[in-house]
């Protein structure tokens, strides 16, 4: 069986909007966590730019390592496009937390009031929003 990540559930539950825009924002967040488990990113990788290689836009990459430091620049630059939201990025999509977790881990918010929640989740959604619309920016870049 398997498993619902958090940002599903929160769709499910109708907390990131509605339709069509809850569908861009869930496809953002999804696409930005694929990209960082096929980057199996850690903090001390490099990426070696002695050596240039041109492809055409229809080959594939030469190599898995290749394709994960794709995937790992997609996303840093994913977490960059989301600027001040990045605490939200990170927790409910890199990392898969709750709300709740969330909330525990910044005490500084209030204590489950109705109105922290509802913060949380208007925050979520304004960095799916950017992070929508930079891979919207992405896309039509690759198009172009």
């Amino acid at each position: 069986m398997e498993r619902t990540t958090e940002l599903v559930k929160l769709f499910m539950k109708g907390k990131l909007g509605t339709f069509p825009i809850s569908v861009l924002r869930v496809r953002a967040g999804l696409r930005l966590m694929n990209d960082y488990r096929l980057s199996f990113f850690t903090p001390k990788m490099t990426r070696d730019y002695s050596e240039v290689v041109i492809r055409s836009s229809h080959s594939f990459p030469s190599s898995p390592c290749e394709s994960s430091l794709d995937a790992a620049d997609r996303y840093l630059a994913a977490v960059k496009a989301v600027g001040k939201y990045e605490i939200y990025l990170c927790h409910f999509l890199r990392d898969e937390g709750t709300v709740r977790s969330f909330l525990l881990k910044n005490p500084l918010l209030n204590k489950g009031s109705k109105t922290t929640y509802k913060s949380i989740y208007k925050a979520l959604c304004e960095t799916l929003d950017l992070l929508a619309a930079h891979y919207d920016a992405e896309d039509r870049k690759k198009a172009v």
